[in-house]
């Protein structure tokens, strides 16, 4: 008769099996099998069963090599193998030894399965088994970091690299920003910071402090995250938890079900099922039933988890998928020379000016030429039919052309980015020409001005302008915005923007123009402020991203790009 093993412990006892056969169990692992096992005589003769077939399959398929074959008996080679079975006749004494080897070896197989049944210790001990080789092999790897926006980390882990791989029992602390992994069992989670997660094995973390959501496919259905107090067995789902300062903590499902149990509790007590359907929410603290938000930078999604064409690449082990950066001279030399492009020498005078044409890069000595680096995978220069132009300020044919997201690929997609021919530390101007073709209403692209370069790094906090989410935007930090309406899917515009100086000598100030009056420019239709004493005091790098809820097929098209500290020298 079964003993109701409850839902949770079976599929805990089914992943340690799977981690057991896999030679992937660890210390802890095993001593939480060995306890499971004892608490139910079900999951015990089950146990056995799994073992003996596993044996009995390992005999099957024995090692041919040569050392193996060193230790097979000389009857097995005393007579070749023939085509046909013949019909002999052979003394008791050697079929006796022929068969005793394998009757013997079932026979104490069978012994051990009855002793395993019927004698197994009742106690909560059992006897560890010795290492076979001296020394401890390095914790087993159980996650990889897939992705990152912003994140700083309180302790360092080095270089950030994405496909960089953590192991069991290590800690992550995160300050800031969100991390995004996927385990070894094919889960995925978001991490928001400030945030501590233990990485407990491939099946299990441990959530000390913050925020973080998981997305579960069928395959890693009993993934487990512990709070403090609590246990958070997944059913094949989506859900978020959060710990605050006190340890307390909630949970909240946004798709399929989840289990939750007190830690302290006893393993055969029945656990609180969740549900989005019925009941989506549970919290240690009886007034706190908001929401779980882990917003991605520039996103409509209140929930950011790993796209499942990221997990699916983890499991073919190629990712991450290659990033093809590039020198923009070489994404020229792959363009070839246009026969319809006439060239423009001398295009502007200001500061920093780039066409994008391969003419303007053939002059090595011309001023303000600087190295700019393109993502090769989903940014080119093309020619265009007709130049992209507003009233008298016209481009060329040669554009940067730049595509949306791929969702197996990370959520920031710096396509093009620069560091600047000198630190700018005095107010100036900028002005570009564009075109969106393929405009959503989630849709998200940017010019921005920072001072870093690095992987993962969304520049919200410095001064940004372009298109978010339906509007032209302008900021000066994140959540410091002013905005106005795009009308349409397929948008052509100039933009025309000015970053000034506070009297303490921060970048606190950004105006923009959206398709002025280039005879008679007005006043900024976007216009936003930090107070005085913040912002950057100096500004070297420039690019442009695009959104993570973007598609694959949009097209952003740039050209004429200019930086002065003079107005008419930008125009």
């Amino acid at each position: 008769m079964s003993d109701q093993v409850p839902t949770e412990l079976r599929l805990e006892f089914e992943q340690l099996i799977v981690q057991l056969f896999n030679e992937n169990l660890t210390a802890s692992e095993d001593a939480r099998l060995m306890e499971i096992v004892e608490s139910s005589p079900e999951l015990r003769q089950l146990y056995v069963d799994q073992i003996l077939s596993d044996t009995l399959l390992q005999w099957t398929y024995a090692d041919c090599s040569e050392a193996a074959a060193e230790l097979i008996p000389d009857f097995v080679f005393e007579e070749p193998v023939e085509l046909a079975q013949r019909q002999t006749l052979v003394s008791a004494n050697q079929e006796f030894r022929r068969w005793f080897g394998p009757v013997v070896s079932i026979a104490a197989l069978l012994a051990i399965a009855c002793c395993a049944v019927f004698l197994w210790p009742t106690g909560n001990k059992h006897p560890s088994t010795p290492d076979l080789v001296s020394g401890s092999p390095p914790p087993a790897v159980v996650a990889m970091l897939i992705d990152s926006e912003d994140a700083v980390w309180a302790d360092s882990i080095g270089e950030l690299k994405y496909g960089m791989s953590f192991r069991e029992g290590e800690r992550l602390a995160l300050d800031s920003g969100l991390v995004r992994l996927a385990f070894e069992c094919g889960a995925g989670v978001t991490l928001k910071g400030p945030a501590i997660l233990e990485l407990s094995s491939a099946w299990k973390a441990v959530l000390h402090r913050g925020k973080l959501a998981a997305v579960v496919p069928e395959d890693a259905r009993g993934f487990t995250v512990l709070t403090p107090d609590m246990k958070i067995v997944d059913l094949g789902t989506k859900f978020g938890a959060e710990v605050d300062s006190t340890g307390q903590a909630k949970v909240q499902v946004y798709e399929g079900e989840v289990t939750v149990r007190s830690r302290k509790a006893p393993a055969a007590e029945e656990a609180l099922l969740l549900s989005s359907k019925v009941r989506s929410h549970y919290s240690q603290s009886p007034a706190d039933f908001t929401d779980i938000h882990l917003a991605s930078v520039d996103s409509s999604d209140v929930v950011s988890l790993p796209s499942l064409e990221q997990l699916q690449l983890v499991r073919t082990g190629q990712y991450p998928p290659a990033i093809q950066s590039m020198p923009l001279s070489e994404a020229l030399s792959r363009l070839g020379a246009s026969a319809t492009a006439d060239r423009r020498p001398n295009f502007s005078r200001a500061w920093l000016a780039e066409d994008f044409s391969p003419f303007q890069h053939a002059d090595s000595d011309q001023a303000g030429l600087h190295p700019w680096i393109v993502d090769g995978k989903f940014a080119r220069v093309t020619v265009l039919d007709t130049p992209l132009h507003w009233q008298s300020i016209s481009g060329d044919p040669y554009v940067i052309e730049m595509d949306g997201r791929d969702p197996a690929f990370p959520s920031l997609c710096n396509r093009l980015e620069t560091r600047l021919p000198g630190r700018i530390s005095q107010d100036f101007y900028f002005s570009f020409l564009g075109r969106y073709q393929g405009l959503d209403p989630n849709d998200f692209f940017a010019l921005w001005f920072d001072n870093s370069l690095d992987v993962g790094v969304s520049h919200s906090a410095k001064p940004n302008a372009g298109i978010r989410f339906g509007d032209y935007f302008a900021r000066i930090k994140l959540d410091h915005q002013d905005t106005r309406p795009v009308l349409g899917n397929d948008v052509r515009f100039f933009l025309v923007g000015r970053v000034r100086k506070s009297n303490q000598g921060k970048f606190n100030l950004l105006e923009l123009w959206i398709d002025p009056d280039v005879k008679s420019i007005g006043p900024p239709d976007l216009q936003v402020s930090l107070p005085p004493d913040q912002g950057a005091e100096s500004l070297s790098t420039l690019g442009f991203r695009m959104g993570k809820d973007t598609e694959p097929q949009d097209k952003l098209w740039i050209d004429r790009l200019l930086v002065d500290f003079s107005l008419q020298n930008v125009l």
